[in-house]
């Protein structure tokens, strides 16, 4: 008897437990807001994008009504190891504009080497890249490096090589 009723105490108990606790609706994705900064004519892009984890949207007003719009994808987990250049060319997370040269000895391909001089590495850091398609037919494509607070900086540029420089 004493069985029963612990038993039947504990389906009471269990019941009410399930009929009492909230239900709570997920929280929308956070919206995090950019500065892209033209490095040639100082010119400022205000956007932003929707953090939901390695790839989401991004958007970016140019002003005059031109907007921007596109994705990104951040390489989750390990460390950022990145390079700097010693000649005219911008961007250094991937190294863009590092264009390897290559001796040519008898009609063979010899020797590969690179501009980048300095090699750093930053712990509890990720990488990643965005691209967005402008209304004036403009590509502004950015490379950068997140850490674990989601806090950024990284390099754009656009169609015509622009130098803009990227910071959340």
């Amino acid at each position: 008897m004493k069985q029963k009723l612990l038993f039947v105490y504990l389906v009471v108990m269990i019941s009410s437990c399930s009929t009492t606790m909230k239900q709570t609706s997920p929280s929308p994705p956070p919206i995090i807001s950019v500065s892209v900064y033209n490095m040639d004519n100082a010119q400022i892009l205000k956007g932003f994008f929707v953090w939901t984890g390695a790839k989401g949207v991004a958007q970016l007003n140019k002003g005059t009504g031109v907007m921007c719009s596109g994705e990104y994808f951040t390489a989750i987990g390990g460390n950022t190891t990145y390079g700097t250049s010693n000649s005219s060319t911008w961007g250094s997370i991937y190294a863009w504009g590092n264009t390897p040269s290559y001796t040519n000895i008898s009609g063979n391909l010899s020797e590969l080497s690179a501009i980048s001089t300095t090699i750093a590495s930053q712990p509890n850091t990720q990488k990643g890249n965005a691209i967005l398609i402008c209304t004036d037919k403009d590509i502004i494509e950015c490379e950068y490096i997140v850490n674990f607070n989601n806090h950024g900086s990284g390099y754009c540029r656009d169609k015509v090589n622009s130098k803009w420089k990227i910071i959340w």
